[in-house]
């Protein structure tokens, strides 16, 4: 347990190393606070080491590995409600059973608690599975991001965030063309995709220099741009760039024409108005660290921190609000989706991957004891990214291959495998 990465999910190390720079100064902290407990223990001071790690969690929240050692703290200074507290609560998101056999906790095992947290552990790896397989396709090297359905094509978008092209595939997994390559144009790696509402050959696009990108280098790191492309003409039509450094990852439109994206890199929501010849920074929040998917419904933007949760952004006057007080059961979502008062989330930051739907309300909260998981725990669902919502169904990327590089982000392609598009019901 002396590496406070290990057990966490490939996509989540690489944008946690991303990340970083930006966020150096609390980074640093935590790690010096984590480092710091650890000495503590090895000398015996169990009152510093409880210390040190309740500082580590409060500057870096719902990591797995420091919540371990906070619950190991608390059991060491003979507080063992407390211990399963921070069990329990790890356990909402990282459902593995990695201490029972870890002396700390062994005056946690006849407590009625520890044996409830087993079993609902237990019950959180039970394999669960509603969605249905649409097709599957093989490409090796094609590493699958972002999805749309494309009407002008009669057919899905997929894009690879590894060499940027833009696949079109049939609904039968057939038909596979590259309709665009951003490489070509002197763009990276291809990750968020919307149809333009107004104009249906119109593709939004977000592209970043992520260090899996085929021609990535260091000089390459923070590139990205959201961009607008004519999907007949082969064309980029515009490009909007941020100033510094960044992370473009998913983005979404509205009926009228604007657009908002998530930037991973240094957390914030962007905003392109419609017509607009710029991108402007939309919402920024001291609770964002990692931002991913996001969704729109009538004035609200529901966004996701991979972090610390699922929040909505009032779009009139960018208040931002937690959807609910037991936000480290969304953490972990990349590609967030809205439906008929529903959002449902694409959970690969958490153990088992899920996929994951709730209820909000008119105020965009979360409705009490309506979170429901759909798929968990199951050979398909491994590593859901992005979908896209078309005719009553959520149709999702469900084993997008970030585990298939080396530690130098190479890509394994002896290894790499056949990619699944599956689908839920969803009601529009």
């Amino acid at each position: 347990m002396n590496n406070l990465y290990s057990g966490i999910p490939k996509g989540f190390f690489l944008f946690i190393v991303i990340l970083s720079p930006i966020l150096c100064n609390a980074q640093t902290d935590f790690r010096q606070a984590y480092a710091e407990g650890l000495k503590a223990l090895e000398e015996g001071d169990y009152p510093a080491f409880l210390k040190h790690l309740i500082l580590s969690d409060s500057l870096r929240p719902n990591h797995p590995v420091i919540l371990y050692r906070l619950a190991a703290a608390h059991a060491l200074n003979q507080q063992p409600e407390k211990s399963l507290d921070v069990l329990g609560y790890r356990a909402d998101f990282y459902a593995l059973d990695d201490f029972s056999e870890d002396s700390i906790f062994t005056p946690l095992t006849s407590r009625q608690r520890y044996r409830d947290l087993l079993a609902s552990i237990e019950q959180a790896n039970t394999p669960q599975q509603q969605s249905k397989l649409v097709f599957k396709f093989d490409r090796t090297g094609f590493h699958p991001e972002g999805m749309v359905y494309a009407p002008s094509f009669n057919a899905f978008l997929l894009s690879d965030v590894r060499c940027g092209k833009i696949i079109r595939v049939d609904s039968k997994g057939k038909n596979i063309q590259t309709v665009f390559d951003l490489k070509e144009h002197g763009y990276w790696g291809a990750m968020g995709m919307a149809i333009d509402p107004r104009n249906a050959d119109h593709l939004w696009v977000s592209s970043s220099a992520l260090p899996n990108y085929c021609q990535y280098s260091e000089t390459l790191e923070g590139a990205s741009v959201i961009l607008l492309l004519s999907l007949s003409e082969q064309k980029v039509l515009k490009e909007f760039t941020v100033e510094g450094k960044h992370v473009f990852g998913d983005l979404t439109i509205s009926e009228k024409g604007e657009v908002f994206f998530t930037d991973s890199m240094n957390p914030a929501v962007y905003h392109i108005p419609t017509g607009a010849s710029s991108a402007r920074e939309f919402v920024q929040d001291h609770r964002f660290w990692n931002l991913q998917g996001l969704a729109l419904s009538a004035n609200r933007l529901f966004i996701s921190d991979y972090i610390t949760g699922l929040y909505a952004i009032n779009t009139t006057t960018s208040e931002v609000k937690s959807i609910t007080d037991q936000n480290q059961k969304l953490r972990g979502t990349d590609g967030l989706y809205y439906a008929n008062g529903h959002l449902y989330l694409m959970q690969n930051g958490t153990r088992p991957f899920r996929l994951s739907s709730v209820q909000v309300d008119k105020r965009g909260m979360a409705v009490d004891g309506s979170l429901e998981v759909i798929d968990a725990s199951h050979p398909d669902l491994n590593e859901p990214t992005l979908g896209t919502i078309h005719h009553g169904q959520l149709y999702f990327i469900s084993n997008s291959p970030w585990a298939f590089y080396d530690s130098e982000n190479n890509p394994e392609l002896k290894d790499w495998p056949v990619i699944q598009i599956r689908s839920i019901e969803v009601q529009e």
